[in-house]
């Protein structure tokens, strides 16, 4: 199995586990493996030795916490395990492209002050990764609508007060060209 498919694997487990919220998962078992069996948290046709793979990984990797009580064990996710399923959470958003363009143009622009780095490389990375184009310093545009993705990209990156969203519907010349050539298949108008 290749490293990609072990991670999607452990991402899947991760939010079966989280996906009942931060109180986890409680079962009638003497082991991680059999209270994540219990509740189907893996992935159908994983095999016995992933899944003891899945199991240590979570464990090595602290993405869990596991508690005893009585003949129960509960299986939680940690600080590490909710930051990750809220990092893939954000790495699977997606802006739809819609089959006839509307005209419209949506910018992003920020001024994030420089103690703030970390989260801004992560802001701009993702606004790459979604098809933003960068135009000018700190103004990026997309030309679907994307305000909820923002807003999910913002809030995550910790960046509220710091970055606004607009939709434009009228640009200068040399900008429309700039964005035109970086989106070829929008109809320029």
């Amino acid at each position: 199995m290749t490293r990609q498919q072990t991670t999607r694997q452990l991402n899947q487990v991760l939010e079966a586990i989280g996906s009942r919220g931060l109180s986890g998962v409680a079962s009638k078992a003497n082991s991680l493996l059999k209270v994540l069996e219990n509740v189907d948290a893996f992935p159908s046709g994983t095999t016995m030795q992933n899944k003891r793979s899945i199991c240590a990984n979570l464990r090595r990797l602290g993405l869990i916490e596991v508690t005893k009580t009585g003949d129960d064990l509960l299986v939680q996710p940690s600080v590490k395990g909710i930051h990750r399923l809220q990092r893939a959470k954000i790495a699977a958003l997606t802006i739809q492209h819609q089959s006839r363009w509307d005209g419209t143009w949506r910018m992003v622009s920020y001024d994030i002050p420089a103690r703030y780095g970390k989260e801004r490389r992560l802001f701009t990375s993702e606004l790459h990764r979604l098809g933003f184009t960068l135009l000018k310093d700190s103004m990026w545009f997309h030309p679907y609508p994307c305000f909820d993705v923002l807003s999910e990209l913002i809030a995550y990156c910790g960046l509220t007060q710091f970055v606004m969203v607009a939709e434009i519907a009228r640009l200068d010349e040399g900008s429309l060209r700039r964005l035109y050539k970086a989106h070829p298949t929008l109809n320029a108008k």
